[in-house]
């Protein structure tokens, strides 16, 4: 973004002058905005290799549902891990599912993959939109790629941690979509959940 800065001032000071050309004190404001600039750049790029240097030796339970996304953004690179992770945090903590290293080994190292989660996603969605009750679809570009993972073991779990009925008011959506996911399961035992 700096550089970005630098090369429209300087483009349109240095190589589309106005009046006659940029003075001596303009120059030399240039030349000290792309000093700044190199500076800002390499401040930015040591901070992300140190952020990164963190992540990668960051071990243990999970601090929150940000620090949550962060880690396990290098499992999933390719996902939106944001979307949807507040639930899905709160029931790995229901379920002590709290750290990376016991939610693979929970969900089995070899599955905790992008594509076993996906193909679980398009299989229960192929069954919701079949039921037409598509207000619990999955979304495959967001954190319901390792709720997926997660369903396929533990939605009586979560149905059991979030008690339905009258006076309890409307089941939060992770409850619902393990409802319909035990649904599911039950109508499609030899898929990709079964």
């Amino acid at each position: 973004m700096m550089a970005h800065v630098f090369n429209e001032v300087e483009h349109d000071i240095v190589y589309k002058p106005q009046g006659g050309g940029p003075q001596d004190a303009e120059k030399g404001l240039i030349q000290a905005l792309g000093h700044l600039t190199r500076t800002g750049d390499a401040l930015v790029t040591q901070l992300l290799a140190a952020n990164e240097l963190r992540l990668k030796e960051q071990a243990g339970d999970f601090n929150d549902a940000f620090d949550f996304v962060a880690r396990m953004r290098k499992e999933f690179p390719d996902v939106d891990l944001s979307g949807n992770s507040g639930q899905l945090f709160d029931e790995l903590r229901m379920l002590r599912l709290t750290s990376l290293e016991r939610l693979k080994q929970d969900i089995g190292e070899e599955r905790f993959k992008a594509a076993e989660g996906s193909a679980i996603v398009d299989a229960f969605n192929a069954y919701v939109r079949e039921t037409k009750d598509t207000d619990f679809l999955l979304d495959g570009k967001s954190s319901d790629l390792i709720l997926a993972l997660l369903l396929d073991k533990h939605a009586g779990q979560i149905e059991e941690n979030h008690p339905a009925g009258r006076g309890m008011g409307r089941p939060p959506r992770i409850r619902s979509i393990a409802s319909r996911f035990n649904e599911f399961r039950r109508q499609a035992p030899k898929g990709p959940a079964g």
